[in-house]
Order: C-alpha cells, then sequence, then structure tokens
C-alpha cells in the first residue's frame, strides 16, 4: 500500500515523542519550551481521542532523568515509554518492534532535539518507507540555528512539516462525529 505523506489518517497513524526528559529539556530556550510542552499535549490528547498509539522515548533516563511529569500524567493507558542509546528512535529494536506490532505507517514526530534526535529518527522512518510528519511548533534545539538546520535536513529527507493544530484538525476531517468535540477544544 502507497504511504500518503501529505495527508494524516487516524487508522493509520501513531504518535512519536521523543527525548522531552527532566535535564535535557532544561537546556532549551524556555519561550520555545512553553509552547512546545502545550502542543505535545494537545498532540498527546488527540492521539488519545483518535485512539492512536503513543509511543515516548527516553534517551539514557539514568542520566538524563525520566519524562517530563506533566507529559507523562497526560500519556493515555498503553502508551509505550522506550529507553534508547542511539539518537535514531530507529536504533532502539524495542521501538522498532513496537512501532511494527502497532501496525502504523505513519508517525506524528515531536521532541528535542531538532537537529539530532528528531531529525536521525524522522530520517530513518522515511528510509523505511513510513510517512513521516513534524510538528514544527512541538520541536525544539537549544539554538535556533539548529532548530532551522533540523527542519531543514528533514524537508530534505522527504518528511511533511506542519503544525499540531494542522495535523489534528487534519486527522479529523470533518466538523462533526465522534472525535470533533474533544479535538475542537484542543484547537481553540
Amino acid at each position: 500500500m502507497q504511504v500518503d505523506t501529505l495527508q494524516l489518517h487516524k487508522q493509520h497513524a501513531a504518535l512519536l515523542v521523543i527525548d522531552l526528559q527532566e535535564k535535557n529539556t532544561a537546556l532549551m530556550p524556555e519561550s520555545r519550551m512553553f509552547a512546545l510542552r502545550k502542543n505535545v499535549r494537545k498532540l498527546i490528547e488527540g492521539a488519545r481521542a483518535f485512539g492512536m498509539p503513543v509511543f515516548v522515548t527516553e534517551q539514557y533516563p539514568k542520566g538524563l532523568g525520566s519524562t517530563l511529569d506533566d507529559l507523562s500524567r497526560s500519556l493515555p493507558e498503553g502508551a509505550k515509554i522506550l529507553e534508547k542509546e542511539s539518537f535514531s528512535c530507529c536504533g532502539a529494536p524495542a521501538f522498532m518492534e513496537a512501532l511494527k506490532d502497532s501496525k502504523r505507517n505513519q508517525v506524528i514526530v515531536c521532541g528535542i532535539e531538532a537537529h539530532v534526535s528528531v531529525f536521525q529518527t524522522a530520517r530513518d522512518l522515511v528510509r523505511r518507507h513510513f510517512g513521516v510528519f513534524i510538528a514544527e511548533d512541538a520541536i525544539a534545539s537549544r539554538s535556533h540555528d539548529n532548530l532551522q538546520v533540523g527542519i531543514r535536513l528533514m524537508e530534505r529527507a522527504g518528511v511533511t512539516i506542519s503544525s499540531t493544530d494542522t495535523m489534528l484538525l487534519d486527522l479529523l476531517q470533518k466538523v462533526g462525529g465522534p472525535d470533533f468535540k474533544a479535538i475542537s477544544r484542543l484547537v481553540k
């Protein structure tokens, strides 16, 4: 089956939250992190409303801490928190197995850092024939320059760059229906 790389489909999509941990988020620009956390929570709530699988990675949690409390508390039941050592989530066998088991071929990606783990994961997922969608307002790097480099590299790799609200409304597709109320509250 051809993977759609421009339109999200809730029955084909999964959410991946990369490395939003205590110590490494403290290094990000404060203003960027405020918006990022809000948008990641929206994506998590949207994934819950749509019944999409949610994967969360933690880079070396012994040293960098666990996922931020407010994000951990918002995770739906069944969300998988997976440790990794490689920058790319695709280098973590547990993640690749969980993604394969989900039978999803589109991945919405958010997290940090845009030019390292987010970029390498997005690139590697594209190489594995997944449709990859980046929420530009839900990624960060320590410097604005590195954020922009990460975005440009992902675009060159064939990743669809979008925004949180655009993706949630794309998944919704129409006014009304069972998910409308939950999603409309998120994008107000």
